[in-house]
């Protein structure tokens, strides 16, 4: 008897359907600003099934929040959404139901921010998940897949 058992992968739905595994990170008041442009990346141990974002800060704007860097920066494409930072209250997304094993966010314009993040994991490795890129498939790349809509 084999105890090699197949390992869960991305479209594997009891994976989804069951609560997930917590993860919460955050970020010091300031951290993202636009002015700079810099840009934070969140890597997940796990494939997600769902994602919310807090926003503080006491400038006001928007956070952009992507799937990749060139997304939010909006190097190619406006690939990202915006969530709002109002003057010091704090501001939470809607809960996002999807899965992925990275997001980016970058503040907009002028304004500086923080943000806290919390997702749900599931029980799948990230390697599973193909690399997202806006960009085309070099040639004779493997596990690269043009994927419209992430920048």
């Amino acid at each position: 008897m084999s105890l090699n058992w197949p390992k869960n992968g991305p479209n594997n739905v009891p994976s989804y359907l069951i609560s997930g595994l917590p993860f919460v990170t955050s970020s010091v008041t300031n951290e993202l600003n636009g002015t700079t442009g810099n840009v934070a990346k969140i890597s997940f141990p796990f494939v997600t099934s769902a994602i919310a974002v807090t926003t503080f800060g006491s400038t006001g704007g928007t956070i952009r929040l992507g799937f990749t860097e060139n997304g939010v920066k909006g190097t190619e494409t406006h690939s990202y959404i915006t969530l709002p930072v109002v003057n010091n209250v704090p501001t939470t997304s809607p809960q996002f139901k999807l899965r992925c094993k990275e997001i980016y966010l970058r503040a907009d314009g002028s304004s500086t921010a923080g943000f806290s993040v919390y997702a749900e994991l599931t029980d799948i490795d990230t390697s599973l998940l193909p690399i997202l890129t806006g960009s085309v498939t070099p040639a004779g790349a493997s596990g690269q897949l043009k994927w419209e809509g992430v920048g």
